[in-house]
């Protein structure tokens, strides 16, 4: 009989240590001295969140067996690669290309040091210690056919096509008749309500999953968990099942609310919010 539950600890835990070991390294790379120390650090983190990556591509419920979730975690650590990547081509013809990073010696040292302590984690990792891991809040990678069905949702109601083109207000587009939308200057939303108002605020809705989509072909793209939500990006995209509701923002600095309801919502928790209408991306910003 399938555990849902052990599958659900095994995957929480793994990403767990991820998020630890990388925010543990980048403390101590805050407080080192020598470029030699904080070229190990990033190169500990960067491992670290690419092994994440890799462990978020897949959900528990993937799993069929506590030896088949394992194997997945153990297979996540092994072929995470931290890599760079660009863009070439255009259009349809677009295409992500990966390029290798030159690594020194110490940094190489110190990959390999991060991936060993991950898998040597996970192999001796009990299922009694899995269990008293502190829950993680939900994020998952969405694969291409996920993507382009959500992309097709969020187009169908907004009017929304991350990869083509911008969104309102840097273009004209036909706004659902039954939603009301409001562009504001985005740097003063992080400096004036900020991003942890905003989870409050789809929180208090039920919102329980958002989805994160954006202009890039390089970066992933996430259903998540409100609580993970920055709400910061280029060409960014958030909404949810519902489809009552979109928060984008550009490049030109500006953040849109659409939906009635997350209109009046960000007018009530903004007091000044019509100070701060966007208008063009040359506003004056917050002081530092």
């Amino acid at each position: 009989m399938r555990n849902d539950s052990v599958m659900a600890f095994l995957h929480n835990a793994a990403r767990k240590y991820c998020i630890d070991r990388a925010d543990e390294l980048a403390e101590i790379h805050k407080q080192s001295d020598t470029v030699e120390e904080k070229q190990e650090q990033g190169a500990g983190i960067s491992l670290f969140v690419a092994i994440l990556l890799e462990v978020e591509r897949a959900v528990p419920k993937d799993f069929d067996s506590e030896d088949e979730a394992r194997e997945y975690l153990l297979m996540a650590g092994k072929k995470a690669q931290v890599l760079g990547y660009h863009t070439e081509g255009s259009g349809d013809d677009r295409r992500v290309v990966s390029v290798a990073y030159n690594w020194t010696e110490t940094e190489r040292m110190a990959l390999e040091s991060a991936r060993a302590d991950y898998i040597t984690y996970v192999t001796d990792l009990s299922l009694e210690k899995a269990a008293s891991v502190e829950r993680v809040p939900y994020r998952h990678v969405l694969t291409g056919a996920k993507r382009f069905r959500v992309a097709w949702k969020l187009e169908e109601r907004w009017g929304v096509s991350p990869r083509e083109h911008y969104w309102y207000p840097l273009v004209n587009v036909e706004i659902p008749s039954d939603a009301d939308v409001l562009a504001l200057q985005e740097l003063w939303f992080y400096k004036e309500v900020g991003a942890d108002r905003m989870q409050s605020i789809l929180l208090a809705r039920g919102i329980t999953r958002i989805w994160e989509l954006q202009e890039s072909i390089i970066s992933p793209e996430y259903e998540l968990d409100p609580r993970l939500c920055s709400f910061w990006g280029n060409e960014t995209y958030w909404s949810s099942p519902e489809l009552d509701w979109l928060v984008y923002v550009s490049h030109e600095s500006s953040i849109t609310f659409a939906g009635t309801w997350l209109v009046d919502a960000i007018k009530k928790c903004w007091p000044n919010w019509q100070r701060r209408i966007y208008a063009d991306y040359d506003y004056e910003p917050p002081p530092r």
